[in-house]
């Protein structure tokens, strides 16, 4: 079976995907390895996807069409002409949740319902602040209390009411409330699914955040994405004050060496350069077990990990 055959026969049903074109055929053994597909219609729009994935990631070939799907689905419903989808987009434990959550809230038999899924892909562990819900409720999956550092959690909701849609928020926040992060969504009754994440805290500026809200009144998916800004992991004339555990002299001026043994170190979350010649003539690098409120300075380079 190829995976153009087995998405139809698995998915075509729903109307939201069809796989026009497929690179290699569905294994029959789990030991398979990586697989390509292309063209992707979603409602009228055409997306070509490219992505790879592996196959040992999931628990059996239905979820791994459920992720192959869902992740289409996701990107081609952004509207983009083309869009590659990495590894990371389809992790297996992820999608298989999706699904069950999916499952899951399509029995309640709601009108309106979404299922959805927020990626921590940071280095801090984030705890579950709040929810609210000004249209609905949540199904059987709820936000998990904690996220784990690159971690995620899934959850579902749906309508409660006559001509209802589903319209809420969850809140999650580091321990010390450096980064809140808020997690909207809304399947109204009548209207256009939405998402939207809004960062707040005093490290809100070196994060950034997404969202795709698929389409669809029952089970529509939702992913959340909170991520490092690329440009916070080296930032010259920044300095992170404070929260050090560890440091050393640096005897040539490359910070390069204290970004590198913060990225080696499991204990490290931030790190900060002192430039040579500013308070001894050596540099020195400073390791650190917290993300400190950056301030301007032009004697030092600083990063998140």
């Amino acid at each position: 079976m190829t995976i153009t055959e087995a998405l139809k026969r698995n998915f075509y049903r729903n109307g939201h995907v069809a796989i026009l074109d497929s690179r290699r055929d569905l294994p029959n053994q789990p030991e398979a390895k990586s697989y390509q597909m292309a063209h992707v219609w979603v409602g009228t729009q055409r997306t070509f996807i490219t992505m790879e994935v592996s196959m040992t990631s999931f628990k059996s070939v239905r979820y791994f069409l459920i992720g192959i799907a869902t992740a289409a689905t996701l990107f081609a419903s952004t509207g983009q002409a083309s869009a590659t989808i990495p590894k990371t987009a389809v992790a297996g434990d992820i999608f298989s949740e999706i699904g069950d959550a999916v499952k899951d809230i399509l029995a309640w038999g709601a009108k309106r319902s979404i299922a959805a899924a927020f990626n921590n892909n940071t280095s801090l562990a984030l705890k579950l602040t709040g929810t609210r819900h000004s249209s609905g409720n949540f199904g059987n999956y709820l936000p998990a209390d904690r996220i784990d550092p690159n971690g995620h959690t899934v959850f579902n909701s749906r309508s409660t009411g006559f001509m209802l849609g589903t319209v809420g928020y969850i809140d999650y926040a580091t321990p010390d409330g450096g980064l809140t992060a808020r997690i909207n969504w809304s399947n109204p009754f009548a209207g256009s699914n939405k998402c939207h994440v809004s960062l707040g805290g005093w490290l809100a500026s070196l994060y950034e955040s997404n969202c795709i809200a698929g389409g669809g009144n029952n089970g529509a998916q939702i992913r959340f994405t909170l991520s490092l800004r690329e440009s916070s992991r080296f930032m010259d004339n920044i300095d992170l004050y404070g929260s050090d555990y560890a440091n050393f002299p640096i005897n040539e001026d490359n910070p390069s060496i204290c970004q590198n043994a913060c990225a080696n170190d499991v204990q490290c979350l931030a790190w900060t350069y002192v430039k040579p010649h500013t308070w001894e003539e050596n540099a020195r690098c400073w390791l650190k077990n917290a993300i400190p409120d950056p301030s301007a300075t032009q004697e030092t380079i600083s990063g998140i990990k």
